[in-house]
């Protein structure tokens, strides 16, 4: 009996180290991006009840809100929970996902996907607004809504998805597990620098009405229902945008939805001049740049405490570090969006002689230099690092080799990408030089 006994517990040793080192293997190959599957990751890490306002929608409202100013501003504890191209019934399952583990005092509902009308998103997209949530009834419900029926199972393992990647791997890879520290430093937020210029239209005496898209018409229902069920006041919100010609139809039907359900909706594409939004508030994608999400922010701050029972917390017993909020994209490293004024700020405290200064400096230009790198190979292979759109393209990222490089204060140690094919030739670093252009 004995025997058998302690077979039955090494098969069952045996089970659980597989699962688990599964677990861990496609934890470490999952890709780490910002736009939508670091959110859910990192909203798992958020300490219990530190959540007041929750953020839901697409880039509209991950970019051009910054949780960062909403702290500043009137001490909010916010965290943006989005993902790009996130249509309704992934910003559904996400409220589900974040029920569970946080109790907001009201969730902020970005309503651009509203105007969408397409049945799926495109696969890049599906894996954004999926892969970053843990195995559960409600993932596999949100998998169910994203992709056709052929496309299902892979999505809800992900690891078909992105088995390829370990040529890719880089230390920010094994810093997204529930051991890893400073990941409650990041409130979703991902601000932009640089300036587009855009003109951008006017939605100013346009009161025609059109419809939203049935799936997405259904799931903003259920996204209204489900805020009733759970006692937790909604807000519908449109930040401001560049095309408003024709999504304004829309948005006055959504208006009038709100409206039915009883739901303040603030259509910001109606308030340039009360917000301040000028042609320098937008950035070269085409959203808000670091400027006008901090006015959105700041407005949306004062609106909030007016309007609804949100605490300032600034001084409890969750007080962040709205820099380290702005900084901090991965564990411990800093945030490659930061403008230098905000990573000259966090940094500053730890200035103590001019070693550190010139420390810093060094690991700044060392920073800089690899994200261009990173941009050179994009543009060399033709897809960004992680895309779905570099399968079967004859050629690929081959991780990385170390390079000293000589700066002006002092050695540094760079990672040089590099391509299967053996091609890359870099610019920032030509090949045989030890000094890069900066």
């Amino acid at each position: 009996m004995k025997k058998y006994l302690s077979r039955i517990i090494c098969v069952l040793l045996v089970i659980a180290l597989a699962i688990g080192g599964l677990w861990y293997v496609n934890g470490v190959l999952i890709m780490k991006r910002s736009d939508g599957i670091l959110t859910m990751q990192d909203f798992y890490a958020q300490p219990d009840g530190t959540v007041d306002v929750l953020l839901v929608g697409n880039s509209h409202s991950g970019i051009n809100i910054d949780t960062a100013t909403l702290w500043d501003s009137r001490g909010i504890a916010a965290y943006d929970l989005w993902g790009g191209v996130q249509p309704l019934w992934n910003s559904y399952h996400y409220i589900v996902e974040a029920l569970k583990y946080q109790t907001p005092k009201l969730i902020v509902l970005e309503v651009m996907a509203s105007t969408s009308d397409y049945e799926y998103s495109e696969e890049q997209n599906q894996i954004k607004n999926t892969a970053g949530m843990r195995l559960s009834k409600n993932k596999l419900e949100a998998v169910r809504a994203s992709a056709p029926e052929d496309r299902q199972l892979n999505l809800l393992l992900g690891f078909p998805l992105y088995h390829g990647r370990f040529d890719e791997l880089t230390m920010e890879d094994f810093q997204h597990f529930p051991w890893s520290n400073g990941l409650e430093n990041f409130k979703g937020s991902v601000l932009r620098y640089g300036t587009g210029s855009y003109e951008f239209e006017s939605a100013e005496g346009i009161s025609d009405t059109a419809p939203v898209m049935d799936k997405e018409l259904e799931y903003l229902n259920r996204i209204i229902g489900l805020c009733r069920e759970k006692n937790v006041p909604l807000m519908l919100l449109k930040t401001p945008s560049l095309e408003r010609e024709q999504t304004q139809p829309i948005l006055n039907t959504v208006a009038g939805i709100a409206e039915d359900n009883g739901l303040a909706f603030v259509n910001m594409n109606l308030m340039d001049d009360e917000l301040g939004i000028t042609a320098d508030d937008w950035s070269l994608d085409r959203h808000m740049n670091a400027s006008g999400a901090r006015k959105v922010s700041a407005w949306l701050a004062d609106y909030l405490q007016s309007e609804y029972d949100i605490p300032d917390r600034r001084y409890g017993l969750y007080a962040y570090d709205s820099k380290l909020m702005r900084s901090c994209l991965t564990a411990g490293q800093t945030c490659l969006f930061t403008d230098s004024g905000d990573m000259l700020f966090t940094y500053e405290n730890q200035f103590k002689t001019e070693a550190d200064v010139s420390k810093f400096l060094k690991q700044l230009h060392a920073q800089v230099l690899e994200k261009m790198l990173e941009g050179e190979m994009d543009d060399h292979l033709g897809y960004e690092k992680n895309s779905i759109a570099g399968n079967n393209t004859g050629n690929s990222r081959n991780g990385s080799y170390p390079k000293k490089i000589h700066t002006g204060h002092g050695e540094s140690v760079i990672s040089i990408p590099r391509d299967r094919n053996g091609q890359f030739e870099p610019i920032a670093v030509p090949k045989h030089e030890s000094r890069g252009f900066l």
